[in-house]
Formats: structure tokens, C-alpha cells, sequence
């Protein structure tokens, strides 16, 4: 199987994911978290696997045959892409981390370009194209979900329910309150069985 249908198909899982969680169906976070986590394996994966000491197969699946397998460009790129996407993943859980994830994120896609563009001076542009799609999509949603404020997605995702995104806000800035974490579970409970 090439890396590109199996990129294809975990951004399909991902989608699937985002779509159930807007519309508050069962089977969202597993669904995000799978596809999200595996893609940042393949991401680092590709980073990381080069010739030399890697098994044939694992080659064959990470090497692409339109490129000289560049190693500082996929190695840091590599990074960055699961970093970033680990990133978002937290943005969008709302787990705690998210922010020094994407920052590093954008930091590492700033890095990536100036060492790719260093390393390879005069043929950048024909060698970073197989990357140039990946770069643009995961680093503007690195730099979206960077942006976004906290409070935004909580108002989003519980537009329906002000009491429990009003609760879940003032949990996010006090998160050891057992008093806020009792009414936020008793907020969610009323809110399930709506």
C-alpha cells in the first residue's frame, strides 16, 4: 500500500471524526484520536526511516520514488508534521498541552524552512513540491488552531448548551475546582439526556 492512500484514509477517518463530534454523535473522539494518532506516526515514521538499517518493507512504504530520500528535509519535516498534529489533537479535545504543542509546531515549520532551504539553496522549490502540499494544509491548520482561542471552540461545540460551555470555561481556567468538576459532570449528565 502506497503512504499516500494511507494518508488519505486516516484524513477521511479524521474528517469522519470532526463531523460526529459537530453533530454530537457517539464515536467521535475515537474516531478523531485514531485517525489524528496515526497519521502523526506516519508523519514521524517518515521522518525518521532512511536506507540504511530499515527494514525493505518499511523502505518501500516510507520512500518516495520521485525524491533522492532527502534526509534533513524529512527528518525535520517529519517532526514537525506530528508535532503539529498532536497539536491540533489537543486543541480539539480540549486536553491540556495544546498550546506549547502548537507552538512548537509553528516554530518547527518556520525551522523546516529555513534548513530545507539552506540545505538545499538553488533546488529548493523542485525538491520541497512533494512536500509543499503537506507544508500548506498542516501548517495553516497549525497556525489556525494556534489562533483560535479556547473559549471559541467551547462556544462552538456547545452552542446548544451555554450552561455547560459556561461551566467548562470557567473549568478551564480553575481545573483543580472539584466544585466546577462536580457541576460540569452533572451539567454533561443533564446534557446527554437531552
Amino acid at each position: 500500500m502506497d503512504i499516500r492512500k494511507i494518508e488519505k484514509i486516516l484524513v477521511l477517518l479524521i474528517f469522519l471524526g470532526v463531523l460526529f463530534k459537530v453533530l454530537h454523535f457517539q464515536g467521535a473522539y475515537p474516531l478523531i484520536i485514531l485517525g489524528v494518532g496515526s497519521l502523526s506516526i506516519v508523519y514521524f515514521l517518515s521522518g525518521v526511516i532512511n536506507k540504511s538499517g530499515t527494514p525493505k518493507w518499511l523502505q518501500k512504504l516510507f520512500t518516495d520514488k520521485d525524491q533522492n530520500n532527502l534526509l534533513v528535509p524529512n527528518l525535520v519535516f517529519g517532526y514537525v508534521f506530528s508535532i503539529g498534529l498532536i497539536g491540533i489533537l489537543f486543541k480539539v479535545m480540549m486536553y491540556p498541552g495544546d498550546g506549547p504543542m502548537l507552538t512548537v509546531g509553528i516554530t518547527g515549520f518556520a525551522i523546516a524552512f529555513l534548513v530545507s532551504y539552506f540545505q538545499l539553496k538553488d533546488k529548493f522549490m523542485e525538491k520541497i513540491r512533494p512536500y509543499f502540499t503537506r507544508i500548506f494544509i498542516i501548517g495553516g491548520l497549525v497556525a489556525v488552531f494556534y489562533a483560535i482561542p479556547k473559549e471559541t471552540l467551547i462556544d462552538f461545540y456547545y452552542s446548544s448548551y451555554p450552561e455547560y460551555a459556561n461551566i467548562l470555561k470557567e473549568l478551564d481556567k480553575d481545573p483543580f475546582n472539584k466544585a466546577l468538576q462536580d457541576s460540569a459532570h452533572v451539567a454533561y449528565n443533564k446534557m446527554r439526556e437531552e
